[in-house]
């Protein structure tokens, strides 16, 4: 019984250890195939894109816009857009799938029909992969004209419709405001000042040491005379003759040149440097301020034989005047940019006399234009010399207030900006537009237009 005992342990044990010798092998063969196998589990790429921008911005004439969604990838990203603010904006598709290495484009749509006058903003939310962006679009009902360059003075054509103005380089342009087309002529000097012809067909541009005569109608420089003085400011007076006023030397003359024959006249009596000059319309006087006097007063000049001080305001630093003015010959009377108002009359004892004053809260004039047909005053007031944006303000013949218009952003590269500062104020020959040409100066005070419909 033991011996047999004994057998069968024998025997199992041997056997065990038989199949031992199998079974671990293919176990480390089986656990070596599992552990050399390729893993086939999915490994999702990280998403790689870009979008064009989270800002749009629609000018008047623009109705359409797209933000374009560029995937970089290797693999596809989903993406979808919903509008959260604004009615007034649509959107021809909201999701898409964009494939590895591809994009695909928001399409954007604008309706204006129910939009007044001003600048609308609308917003909508952006989902693209995991990402989550908010985009806003505005959008403008006033038309405006971005320029590449700056303005240092203008003036407009009414024979022509559009704004000439100067840069401090060597350029002239020709802007058509409503057609929003620029016309750029070289000079041959960098420009101080700008004057236009009575009737709107030429242009006198003062230098340093020079003046230029340009034909508008043909846009060529007609005429390019040396100077012994750095002009300030000009008048282009008549048909034949042009008034150019000194930049330097404290007490100097007027000078005058015939455009025909090329005579030249001085005035007899002295007057300050850097004087502001406005012709009357009826071309027979020309007023200016000195902007280097003390106290500031208004003088009046006459052609005559040659050109001369005829008179000035009696008050010697009474009434604040500034350093610039506008004249009113229909209604006879000068503003000054402090908004102090003077008569106008042919009879010495009244003229230059004081009319009445603006309360302009601390406030300047920075540009004015009177529109006849309206009997309305249309004034660009600031504080502190443009170190604050200016606002628009409309007045009565009466000097009433009717409206303040605070001026919309402008838009550069589809980008909208912050600031837009007025200079000038022009009417279109038609009378039913106006035109307000500034600057922006987040933009390297480079200038701008915004167009306005006459109500």
């Amino acid at each position: 019984m033991i011996l047999i005992q004994k057998f069968h342990r024998n025997y199992f044990k041997e056997t065990y250890l038989q199949k031992m010798k199998w079974i671990i092998p293919i176990l480390g063969l089986i656990f070596f195939v599992f552990s050399c196998a390729e893993d086939n589990t999915e490994i999702i790429p990280e998403a790689d894109f870009n979008i064009s921008s989270t800002s749009i911005f629609f000018n008047s004439n623009e109705d359409m816009q797209q933000i374009e969604i560029n995937n970089y990838g290797s693999g596809k990203i989903k993406w979808s857009v919903a509008i959260t603010s604004g009615d007034f904006v649509n959107l021809r598709n909201s999701q898409g799938e964009i494939g590895a290495e591809s994009n695909g484009s928001i399409i954007i749509d604008v309706d204006r029909q129910n939009l007044g006058e001003g600048v609308y903003q609308s917003e909508l939310v952006l989902m693209v992969a995991s990402e989550t962006y908010t985009i806003t679009v505005d959008v403008s009902t006033i038309p405006s004209m971005s320029l590449d360059f700056s303005v240092i003075d203008a003036d407009y054509s009414g024979h022509l419709n559009a704004i000439i103005a100067i840069d401090n380089t060597s350029q002239l342009y020709l802007i058509d405001p409503k057609n929003q087309f620029v016309q750029t002529l070289d000079l041959e000097f960098p420009s101080n000042c700008l004057a236009l012809s009575p009737d709107g067909t030429k242009a006198l541009i003062g230098h340093n040491y020079a003046y230029s005569i340009v034909d508008l109608i043909d846009f060529e420089v007609e005429r390019v005379n040396g100077l012994l003085i750095e002009v300030f400011d000009a008048v282009y007076a008549n048909d034949e003759w042009i008034y150019l006023f000194p930049a330097e030397d404290q007490w100097v003359s007027i000078h005058g040149y015939n455009v025909l024959t090329g005579e030249e006249l001085t005035s007899f009596d002295n007057i300050y440097e850097k004087t502001i000059v406005k012709k009357h319309p009826s071309e027979n006087y020309i007023y200016g301020i000195s902007i280097n006097s003390i106290p500031k007063d208004i003088e009046k000049y006459g052609f005559g034989n040659r050109p001369e001080r005829l008179s000035e305001t009696p008050y010697h630093g009474d009434y604040p005047i500034g350093v610039d003015l506008w004249v009113n010959g229909e209604e006879n009377y000068i503003l000054t940019q402090a908004g102090t108002i003077f008569n106008l009359s042919e009879s010495p004892v009244e003229d230059l006399t004081y009319l009445s004053s603006l309360s302009l809260s601390n406030s300047y004039i920075q540009a004015a234009n009177f529109n006849h047909s309206r009997n309305e005053n249309y004034l660009l007031v600031s504080s502190n010399n443009f170190q604050e944006s200016s606002d628009l303000m409309i007045y009565s013949d009466e000097w009433d207030l009717i409206d303040q218009v605070s001026f919309p952003p402008v838009e550069y590269d589809h980008q909208l900006t912050s600031e837009f500062r007025g200079q000038f104020v022009f009417f279109n020959t038609l009378g039913d537009q106006y035109y307000v040409l500034g600057f922006v100066p987040e933009n390297d005070s480079k200038a701008a237009i915004i167009n306005y419909q006459l109500k």
